[in-house]
């Protein structure tokens, strides 16, 4: 089910991811700086809602809620778009990040999803 609480949560978050790239390298270092080209900033909010959502919709499909099994539903959502390429704007975000680094930042904001 959609859950509008994992929507806003995705929506804040890059929210924080643009205000970072905009305003220091940091978000050139994570090879974001392609990314919020290709979108504009409300489209890239909506996507970011929209992917959280449907992260923890997935997950609430196959497993009861913990913190492993968020993890492991924002580890294999981040291996999915890595390997199929889903979105090419985030080809500079791979390319720079290492698996691990990756998985971490998609993994670690899953688990804060726990209450939601």
């Amino acid at each position: 089910m959609f859950s509008i609480k994992a929507f806003l949560f995705g929506v804040i978050g890059d929210f924080f991811l643009q205000v970072i790239n905009k305003n220091s390298t940091k978000g050139q270092d994570w090879g974001l700086d392609y990314y919020f080209e290709q979108h504009q900033p409300i489209e890239a909010l909506a996507i970011a809602g929209v992917l959280t959502s449907a992260t923890l919709f997935t997950h609430d499909i196959f497993f009861q809620r913990s913190l492993p099994t968020l993890f492991f539903t924002g580890m294999v959502w981040d291996i999915v778009f890595r390997n199929a390429m889903i979105m090419p704007s985030l080809k500079q975000y791979y390319a720079k990040l290492n698996w691990m680094e990756s998985i971490l930042w998609a993994g670690g904001p899953a688990m804060l999803m726990i209450n939601m």
